[in-house]
């Protein structure tokens, strides 16, 4: 899927800017056109999507109590029992670490729910290798007690050569634009100018962002990551 110029709201994973001359470093060192040339600026995206390799989610368990005491030891059972889970599920025990651990005054009890005054919270880092099973892994965390899943992040072990690959026909699709626009415009292109490689982006294609225990046990996702790249590229435009 491509497009001339497309946005798309999408969660970075490297973001970085520079200017690519044929040499790929810096501005192309050729003199700056005269005022009295026109220039054709083209923007082209390339867009390439892949099968994650793996996954990596962050899973919250929450446990009230009387005391501080009493709500850890009931979170550290409770954890236990999601860990216990998750194995089952086919994550390894070695790719399961605690992320985070608190315990703490509920900050605002509401009475008419008779919350109790402590709560602790533990947060699980997983990595699944399998990312065909993650919907499947995630359900049966929050079913044995998770009360939160904060992220999904799907990954891929080809993202360099892709954002390549998506690199060349962005700019190919560029070029092509920029063809038409100086047919269009009765001339023909001239020398190129510059070429400059705008934030990259990679999302993975996750249509959950949080899941809670009671919004269900379905977790729907889609195991891809989407490379996406843009070049801006400055031709001289000659009049016929």
């Amino acid at each position: 899927m491509h497009s001339s110029r497309l946005a798309l709201r999408l969660v970075t994973l490297a973001a970085f800017s520079v200017t690519l001359p044929v040499t790929l470093r810096g501005q192309i060192p050729v003199a700056a056109p005269p005022p009295n040339i026109p220039e054709i600026v083209v923007t082209g995206t390339g867009v390439i999507r892949l099968p994650a390799d793996r996954a990596r989610a962050s899973i919250e368990i929450g446990s009230f109590g009387e005391t501080g005491a009493t709500a850890l030891g009931a979170n550290t059972a409770l954890t236990d029992r999601v860990r216990q889970a998750l194995v089952r599920s086919g994550v390894a025990r070695s790719a399961i670490t605690v992320q985070a651990l608190s315990v703490s005054p509920v900050a605002a009890p509401n009475s008419a729910l008779s919350a109790p005054p402590f709560e602790a919270r533990t947060t699980l880092g997983l990595t699944i290798a399998d990312p065909q099973t993650v919907g499947a892994t995630l359900a049966a965390a929050l079913s044995a007690g998770a009360t939160r899943i904060t992220s999904v992040t799907f990954i891929s072990d080809t993202l360099i050569p892709t954002r390549r690959v998506a690199l060349a026909e962005a700019f190919k699709l560029a070029q092509g634009e920029a063809f038409a626009l100086a047919i269009a415009g009765g001339g023909r292109l001239g020398a190129l100018r510059s070429m400059t490689v705008m934030p990259t982006t990679a999302h993975d294609n996750t249509t959950l962002h949080q899941a809670r225990s009671d919004s269900g046990i379905s977790v729907p996702l889609t195991p891809e990551v989407v490379v996406t790249m843009t070049v801006e590229v400055r031709w001289e435009f000659v009049p016929r």
